[in-house]
């Protein structure tokens, strides 16, 4: 009977470990199965990844430049360093805008993702006034006072400028406040800008416009250019005529050209016979 008993309890202790062996390799496959499956997917993800990254559909569709004056859209893609085969989820739109707003022209830049894998470049420019040459070197004079050098790139520039002549850098510094009430599109009607000093006034220039007008101010009326369009409607119908315009009382008038008589024109505040006179007040 003892011999039986101890052959029941040994086939039952070798029953539970069986049974605990079998639990621990279920357990340890549906582990594995599980390892497996998680693997499975990653590897799945990483390989679709892969051919999406190396298709066209993960590529810069399109950039869209806006608000752009100066700049060419050519120019300004050419800056950002996109190009058609530029991965679109992988673009930082932050150092993009920091490598366009490295140009001098540039002021500040914003750019968006926008569907259909395409890129908005929304571009605010610095005001460029004129051209001029230093040491025979064409330059682009920007409000901020800074040159921007030219050459067979970007000479396309001067097409929306005026060329200045005549002044030293210390004048065109003190010029710089009069333009700043001179917008973009009023400096693109300018063809020439000369310094053409009067006996009353050293600091007068001559403003060539390109509808044949010829415009004589001073330094701190260049603000009064903003009229300029209303002043010529209203003083006469002509072309090629040679208007005035005074600071100190904020008017203009039509008269001779200074070539076309030996005395210079007098201040707007005198009445001269045969002048046509126009007020900011009117």
């Amino acid at each position: 009977m003892l011999e039986e008993k101890e052959k029941d309890e040994l086939i039952d202790r070798n029953y539970l470990m069986n049974k605990r062996k079998n639990a621990r390799t279920r357990n340890r496959f549906v582990a594995h199965k599980h390892r497996l499956f998680l693997l499975g997917i990653a590897l799945g993800f990483v390989l679709v990844a892969f051919m999406y990254f190396y298709s066209n559909y993960s590529n810069v569709h399109h950039v869209n430049v806006v608000n752009n004056i100066y700049l060419s859209n050519d120019d300004v893609i050419r800056l950002s360093g996109l190009n058609e085969y530029s991965k679109y989820l992988l673009i930082s739109t932050g150092r993009t805008a920091e490598k366009i707003e490295s140009h001098p022209l540039v002021d500040h830049v914003a750019i968006s993702k926008d569907d259909n894998n395409t890129i908005t470049i929304d571009v605010k420019e610095k005001k460029a006034i004129a051209y001029l040459y230093e040491n025979g070197q064409p330059v682009i004079w920007i409000e901020d006072d800074t040159r921007l050098p030219l050459d067979n790139s970007n000479m396309y520039l001067i097409q929306r400028l005026p060329l200045i002549e005549g002044f030293t850098a210390e004048q065109m510094t003190e010029l710089l406040y009069g333009f700043s009430y001179v917008d973009e599109k009023l400096i693109n009607e300018i063809s020439e800008i000369h310094r053409y000093p009067f006996s009353y006034d050293e600091n007068m220039m001559e403003v060539i416009m390109r509808d044949g007008n010829y415009v004589f101010v001073g330094n701190f009326g260049l603000k009064l250019l903003k009229n300029y369009h209303s002043v010529a409607a209203s003083l006469s119908t002509d072309e090629n005529v040679c208007l005035y315009f005074d600071e100190v009382t904020s008017s203009g008038f039509k008269s001779s050209c200074p070539w076309e008589k030996k005395e210079e024109p007098a201040p707007v505040s005198e009445t001269v016979e045969g002048e046509e006179n126009y007020s900011e007040e009117e």
